[in-house]
């Protein structure tokens, strides 16, 4: 058997995306109401593999079936569309034409879709009348937009712009949808980027957190319903229930049951350490890039003060009680539990990965500086 963990590349394969099952109904269920849905996640939390899953076909009769209209589900990957160059709003009008040529298949209005789109004289106009010949008909268009910041950071992309797609969707003649993926949120986003644009209040926000416990078990059975009891629990410790980082190591231990076909302590240490030397190229890009200062204070405040706890297999976690936080702190945990860096449990709070709690301990205090100047030298 090949191993079928996938670390890196968003999961385009259906039967290898698993979980997700009360976000993806989340979705489905404003998508056949007509409404816009922002999923905001971390890096690596899962967002393109989610966004790919819901244009699956199996995927959608299982959520959209019942509906009065007929849905044609757009997957737009606004990084790998115009990542390396500035475009105008009449290539981007273009680039969401054809990718909703591409995903209507055999569906019998495409070719009155495409008629209606280049009879008009400009390409408002164009995308305007093929999205309300489709409606007429009784379809309606969702875009998924995925890493949506790329096209607020296009300079050739005015508010108009944005105001343009944003009327789209908010038309109630228009049977039109977006879902978003994105690191911040929409209003964030918009205001960073100086957008006038309100294109973020035609949304509500999913926030994509850690998964379920029992989901989180279903991607480490993947390679194998005989992984035992104790892999299970080292994979859920050490990796916490964050599915890229689930990916990671079961890969890992996966090759080494194969290569020696068996599984014994010496795998755990062995696995243990090339996730360590794996994952930490993740935690530096999320410690530097991602985690500000006040937050990065909050997860070292948790390691100082909290209590320290030993988890199943014989290490020591820390634990703090969020009730007894000041309020300002508990709104940051509150936001940190929400994109992935902590977890709770019973009202207590830890690091939601044991390997990121070494991680974050072995950090000075923010802001300090390591390195040497002119190699490597930088803040924390």
């Amino acid at each position: 058997m090949e191993n079928p963990y996938i670390c890196g590349p968003a999961i385009g394969i259906r039967g290898t995306f698993i979980g997700r099952k009360k976000e993806i109904k989340e979705i489905f269920d404003h998508i056949r109401k007509g409404e816009s849905k922002s999923v905001v996640g971390e890096r690596r939390a899962g967002k393109s593999s989610l966004l790919y899953h819901l244009t699956c076909a199996d995927v959608q009769r299982e959520h959209l079936r019942g509906t009065s209209r007929r849905h044609v589900l757009v997957y737009f990957d606004c990084q790998g569309e115009f990542y390396s160059y500035e475009l105008t709003e009449d290539e981007l009008l273009d680039m969401l034409f054809a990718t909703a040529m591409t995903a209507m298949n055999d569906l019998p209005e495409k070719a009155d879709f495409e008629k209606a789109y280049k009879a008009a004289e400009t390409k408002r106009h164009g995308f305007q009348n093929a999205v309300a010949m489709l409606n007429g008909l009784g379809v309606q268009l969702t875009y998924l937009l995925d890493e949506f910041e790329l096209i607020t950071k296009q300079e050739n992309l005015h508010d108009e712009t944005i105001d343009f797609l944003r009327s789209m969707a908010n038309n109630p003649n228009h049977l039109f949808a977006y879902v978003t993926a994105t690191q911040t949120s929409l209003w964030e986003l918009c205001k960073s980027e100086k957008i006038k644009s309100p294109f973020w209040n035609i949304f509500t926000k999913l926030q994509l957190r850690l998964m379920p416990r029992q989901e989180a078990l279903e991607i480490v059975k993947l390679g194998s319903e005989n992984f035992c009891n104790d892999v299970k629990a080292f994979v859920l410790e050490k990796a916490g229930c964050h599915p890229y980082l689930i990916q990671m190591m079961c890969g890992i231990l996966f090759e080494l049951r194969n290569r020696d076909a068996g599984f014994n302590q010496t795998h755990f240490r062995e696995g243990l350490r090339a996730f360590r030397s794996e994952s930490r190229v993740y935690f530096e890009g999320c410690w530097r890039h991602y985690l500000d200062d006040e937050d990065k204070r909050m997860l070292k405040e948790i390691l100082d003060k909290g209590d320290a706890v030993r988890n199943s297999l014989g290490d020591e976690r820390k634990e703090i009680s969020v009730s007894k936080l000041p309020s300002e702190n508990q709104r940051r945990v509150e936001i940190l539990i929400g994109r992935g860096y902590l977890e709770e449990i019973n009202g207590r709070c830890r690091i939601f990965s044991s390997v990121f709690e070494d991680f974050v301990r072995d950090m000075p205090e923010p802001g300090k500086m390591v390195g040497k100047k002119g190699s490597g030298f930088y803040p924390l």
